[in-house]
C-alpha cells in the first residue's frame, strides 16, 4: 500500500509529480478526485485520514490550488516543507484565500497587486473580527498567519507553480516585513473587542475553584488511589497496560465503606457519587459521576492557574508532567529573592503568540514568606493536575501522551484501552472550565438582573470565553496597582508594552494616562543613565544622547529626583515615549525621520512618533539611530551571536555558506550590539562554546 508519504519522499526523490506518474495522493485518493482522503503518519488521524474537501472551493480556482498546496509538502525555497498532520488546518486557511478571491473576481495569482494585497489584509481583518465572538480561545499569531502564509506560499512556490503551468504572485506580497510581523499586529487589534469577565461572574468562579483544589482534591486523589487499589487485582497478566473496568461495579459499595454517612453528608460530591440520581442498581454508573468530579478537580485547577498568571490555556498545555524529589512539578522551579525574604515559583512552558517560532519562556506562579510550609494555591493547583492525571498518563501508548500535563479520555467513561488516553486539545480545556462554571459554581448570590451580566442566565454562564481569563488577569492587577503594567507585558511575554496597552488593558482615559506615565518613568532612568555614560547603555541612539549638550548642561551636578524631573520636563516638551521589546528600546522622537521600520514600510515622516510595528524586527533595530540597549536586554542579544554564529560556522565547515549569510548577518549584528554594552565576545564564546 503506497501512502502519502511514501508519494512525497518519491516526488522528492524523483522529481515526478504525481500526475506525471500513477496520479495517487494517497492509498485511497487520486489527483483529480473531487475529495482527498491523505494517510496520517500520526497515531491519532491514523485510523481515520486526512479528509481535505475540494467540493468547498469555487471551482475555476480549484486546479491551481491544488497544485500550491501540494507543493507546500514537497519542497520549499525559504523553509521546511509542511508535514502531513498540518494538512487539515493548513487547508482551512487556502478554502479562505480562494473563496476571498473568488469574491474579488480573481482567477489567478498573478493578478494580485501591492493595493490588492492591502485590501485582503483589511478584509481578513474584518473577518478575524466578525469571527471573535463565535472564538474561545484566544487568536494567535500563529493562527493570523496561516492565512497571510497562503500568499507568501504563492510568491515562493513560484518556479514550482510555473512548472505546472500556474502563475504565482511576482513580487513578495509583504515587501521586507515578515508575515509573524503582520500576525503580530493583528492579533493583539482583534483581542482589544473581547472584554474581562465581570467581577459578578469572576468571584464565585473563583471561590469555588479554589475549594476545589484546596478542599476536594485529596478527597478525590483518596478515591482515585481506591480505584487503583481495586484495579490491581483485575489487571490482565498479558497485558499490564490494559486497564480493566470492574473496579468501578466495585466503587460504590467501596465509598459507602470507606466514608460513613456523616461523612457523605459534608461531601456533597461525595454524596452524588453514593446515592445520586443516576446511579443504576449494580452501581456501574459511578463511573461516569466520578470522572465528571475528576476532571472538575483539573478544570479548577486550570482556573486557578489562568487566573493567577494571566497564561493562555494554549501555553497551559505546553506545561511538562512529572514530579521532582521535593515533590514539586517538573514544569515549576523554585528561586529565593535578591533579598532573600521571598520564595518565588516559576513555570516554564512554550509561547509562540508574537514569536517566528515557539519560544521556551517562564511565567511567575506565586510568591511566598521563606520558610512557609504551605504551598500557594497557584503551585498547588499544577501540582493537583499531575498527581490526578499521572497514573492515567502512565497507562497511555500514545508517546505524545507522556510528553504533556495534560491529558484526555476518548470514551464516554474512563478508557478500557491504553489508546483511548490522548493528549488534551485546546478545545476541551474551553468545554472543561465552562463544564465547571454550569456543575460547580454557587450562582444563587448573583443578580442576573443586572443589564451587565443578564446575558450570562442560566445556559449563558457558557458564553464566558477562555480567552476573557487573560484580561480578566491583566485588568485585576492593575487595579491592584496601577504601577504594574510593565510587569504584566513581562509576563504575557509580550514584545513591546504598546501591546499590553491596546489589547488587554483598554481605551480607558485614566489607565492610558497612567500607562504613559510608566514609560516616560522608564525613559527617564535611561536617559539618566546615557548621559552619566553608564557602560550598561549602548545602541545606536546613544550616540545622540551623548551630543544633546544643552540637556546634558541642565543636569550637570543635579542629582536624584531633581535631575529626574529636568529630564521629564524635556521629553515632555519633545513628546518623546521610549518603546520596549525584548531585544531594546525606541526613541524614535528622538530622531523620527532616523527610523528603519518607517523607512522599510515607506511610511518615514518627521512626525512619526510610534515605530512601525509591522515591520520592526532586530535586524532594523540593530543599526537603527533610533534604537538603544541596556544591560537587560543582553541575554536576547547573547542568545542571538551564539545561536546564529553556532549556525554560521556549522554552515561553513560545511562548505554550505552561501546558503546561510542571514545567519552570519544577524551573528555579526548581535556582536556590535554586545560591544556596545561592553561584553566581552571572547569570554561570551568560551563560557556557552555549544551555542547555547
Amino acid at each position: 500500500m503506497t501512502t502519502t508519504s511514501d508519494i512525497i519522499a518519491d516526488q522528492r526523490r524523483s522529481g515526478i509529480h504525481p500526475c506525471e506518474f500513477e496520479g495517487s495522493v494517497s492509498s485511497k485518493s487520486r489527483w483529480d478526485d473531487s475529495a482527498w482522503l491523505l494517510d496520517s503518519p500520526t497515531r491519532a488521524l491514523s485510523r481515520s485520514g486526512i479528509g481535505i474537501d475540494w467540493t468547498t472551493f469555487p471551482s475555476e480556482l480549484t486546479p491551481m490550488f491544488k497544485e500550491l498546496f501540494w507543493s507546500i509538502f514537497i519542497s520549499r525555497p525559504n523553509g521546511q516543507p509542511y508535514a502531513i498532520s498540518q494538512a487539515q488546518s493548513a487547508f482551512s486557511r487556502f478554502r479562505y484565500v480562494a473563496k476571498w478571491m473568488h469574491e474579488q473576481k480573481r482567477k489567478s495569482f498573478a493578478s494580485f497587486s501591492p493595493a490588492l494585497v492591502t485590501r485582503f489584509i483589511s478584509d481578513l481583518k474584518a473577518h478575524l473580527r466578525a469571527k471573535e465572538k463565535e472564538r474561545d480561545e484566544d487568536l494567535t499569531t500563529a493562527s493570523v498567519t496561516g492565512y497571510l502564509k497562503v500568499l507568501e506560499f504563492a510568491f515562493e512556490q513560484r518556479t514550482t507553480l510555473h512548472a505546472r503551468g500556474v502563475q504565482g504572485i511576482s513580487f513578495p506580497p509583504f515587501g521586507e516585513a515578515s508575515v509573524w510581523s503582520i500576525g503580530d499586529e493583528i492579533a493583539p487589534a482583534i483581542e482589544a473587542f473581547t472584554p474581562p469577565i465581570p467581577d459578578a461572574l469572576v468571584i464565585p468562579i473563583v471561590s469555588s475553584a479554589y475549594h476545589f483544589i484546596r478542599d476536594v482534591a485529596d478527597d478525590v486523589i483518596s478515591l482515585e488511589d481506591l480505584v487503583f487499589n481495586l484495579e490491581s487485582k483485575d489487571i490482565s497478566k498479558k497485558n499490564p497496560r490494559r486497564i480493566s473496568l470492574k473496579q468501578f461495579r466495585k466503587l460504590r459499595p467501596a465509598l459507602i465503606s470507606e466514608y460513613a454517612e456523616e461523612n457523605a453528608d459534608r461531601r456533597p460530591w461525595l454524596r452524588e457519587l453514593i446515592k445520586g440520581h443516576d446511579q443504576s442498581e449494580d452501581g456501574d454508573a459511578v463511573t461516569p459521576a466520578f470522572r465528571r468530579l475528576m476532571m472538575d478537580v483539573v478544570a479548577a485547577a486550570i482556573i486557578v492557574l489562568r487566573f493567577s498568571t494571566g497564561i493562555r490555556h494554549g501555553e497551559v498545555l505546553t506545561l511538562a508532567p512529572g514530579k521532582q524529589n521535593d515533590g514539586l512539578p517538573v514544569c515549576v522551579t523554585k528561586e529565593t529573592s535578591v533579598s532573600g525574604a521571598y520564595e518565588m515559583f516559576f513555570i516554564e512552558g512554550t509561547v509562540s503568540k508574537g514569536w517566528d517560532h515557539p519560544e521556551d519562556a517562564r511565567w511567575l506562579l506565586a510568591a511566598q514568606v521563606n520558610g512557609e510550609r504551605r504551598l500557594p494555591d497557584a503551585v498547588r493547583a499544577i501540582q493537583v493536575i499531575e498527581t490526578i492525571l499521572a497514573p492515567w498518563r502512565d497507562r497511555s501508548s500514545d508517546p505524545d501522551v507522556h510528553k504533556q500535563l495534560l491529558i484526555q479520555f476518548g470514551t464516554h467513561g474512563f478508557p478500557n484501552n491504553p489508546g483511548h488516553i490522548l493528549p488534551m486539545l485546546a478545545s476541551q480545556v474551553g468545554i472543561m472550565m465552562k463544564d465547571f462554571y454550569e456543575r460547580r459554581v454557587d450562582w444563587s448570590g448573583v443578580d442576573f438582573t443586572d443589564p451587565k451580566i443578564s446575558m450570562f442566565a442560566g445556559g449563558g454562564i457558557r458564553k464566558i470565553q477562555s480567552k476573557q481569563w487573560r484580561k480578566t488577569w491583566a485588568n485585576f492587577v492593575f487595579r491592584t496597582d496601577r504601577k504594574l503594567l510593565p510587569a504584566i507585558s513581562q509576563q504575557f511575554q509580550h514584545y513591546s508594552t504598546v501591546l499590553t496597552q491596546d489589547a488587554y488593558i483598554g481605551k480607558d482615559a485614566e489607565q492610558l494616562g497612567l500607562i504613559g506615565d510608566a514609560a516616560t518613568e522608564r525613559a527617564i532612568e535611561f536617559m539618566a543613565d546615557a548621559l552619566d555614560g553608564h557602560t550598561g547603555v549602548g545602541g545606536m541612539a546613544k550616540k545622540a544622547i551623548d551630543k544633546l549638550e544643552d540637556l546634558k548642561a541642565s543636569v550637570r551636578g543635579l542629582t536624584g529626583t531633581e535631575k529626574s524631573e529636568v529630564i521629564r520636563d524635556w521629553l515632555v516638551e519633545r513628546d518623546i515615549t521610549m518603546w520596549s521589546a525584548p531585544h531594546g528600546k525606541c526613541l524614535i522622537g528622538m530622531m523620527p525621520t532616523g527610523s528603519r521600520c518607517h523607512a522599510a514600510a515607506e511610511t518615514l515622516d518627521w512626525s512619526n512618533q510610534v515605530p512601525n510595528f509591522a515591520t520592526r524586527n532586530p535586524r532594523l533595530c540593530s543599526g537603527c539611530a533610533c534604537f538603544a540597549v541596556g544591560h537587560e536586554d543582553i541575554p536576547f542579544w547573547a542568545q542571538r551571536y551564539l545561536e546564529n554564529k553556532n549556525i554560521w560556522e556549522q554552515a561553513v565547515a560545511r562548505h554550505m555558506d552561501i546558503h546561510y549569510v542571514v545567519a552570519r548577518d544577524r551573528y555579526l549584528a548581535s556582536e556590535n550590539v554586545l560591544k556596545s554594552l561592553n561584553v566581552d565576545i571572547d569570554q561570551l564564546a568560551k563560557d556557552y562554546a555549544d551555542g547555547y
